[in-house]
Parts: structure tokens; sequence; C-alpha cells
């Protein structure tokens, strides 16, 4: 029979190995928005999430104007609706910027209606990675 030690190394073995693959797959949808980032010449200056199909970060874009910051929202889903876009606008707005919502989806009618009516503040993205 295993001793008590033994069995706390299996159980030690088992969750480090269930934090690595979480950490691969996180680390692909992560990867992919960094590089499309990079593509469009934007600067991250910090990231504040990053889940296995979530990205959420404060960037920085080059406009004639001068520099520009945004509170980037990523997420990878089907259909993007008008609560995810107004918690996005929300978090932008007690970091006193505006949000750039990027989707490998697409937005439904209700999400469509707010981004017109909120457009100066919410830019949305459709994303393929």
């Amino acid at each position: 029979e295993p001793s008590e030690e033994t069995k706390k190394d299996e159980i030690e073995v088992e969750k480090t190995e269930k934090i690595t693959e979480t950490s691969t797959n996180t680390l692909e949808f992560t990867k992919a928005i960094k590089n499309w980032l990079a593509i469009k010449d934007i600067e991250i200056v910090s990231a504040l999430l990053e889940k296995k199909r979530e990205f959420s970060a404060i960037i920085r874009i080059d406009y004639i104007l001068g520099k520009q910051e945004y509170l980037l929202t990523a997420k990878d889903k089907k259909k993007v609706n008008e609560n995810d876009l107004a918690v996005s606008l929300q978090k932008a707005n007690s970091e006193k910027m505006p949000c750039l919502f990027l989707s490998t989806g697409e937005l439904d009618k209700k999400a469509l209606a707010y981004l017109d009516k909120w457009r100066n503040l919410v830019k949305f993205e459709r994303i393929k990675l």
C-alpha cells in the first residue's frame, strides 16, 4: 500500500500537469492576439487578464494627433452580445479610456445597436486567427 507521502507526490504531479495544459491553451489565444496587435503596430502597455478564451490589456495606438490608450478586450466566442460590450465599456470607463473589443465571432442584433449608439467610445473588430 502506498505511503501518505507517495500519495501527496502523485496529487502534486497531477495538479502540475493540469496547470501546464491550461497555460499552453491560454498562450495560444493570447499569442494570436499579441501577434495581431504587433501586425497592426499596436503597443501593449500592460496585460490585465489572460484566460483560455479571453485577453484584456491596456493598449496604445499611434494617431496623427498623438498616442491614444484603449482598454482592449479580446474574446474567442462565436456571438458577441450587448452585455459583452457593455461590461467592457464599463471597465474602460472606470479607467477613463475608450474600449477596443476584438472577437473571433460576430455581433448579434442588440450588440450592433449598442455599438452604433456608443460608437465613439467602443470600437469593435472581428478578427480571424
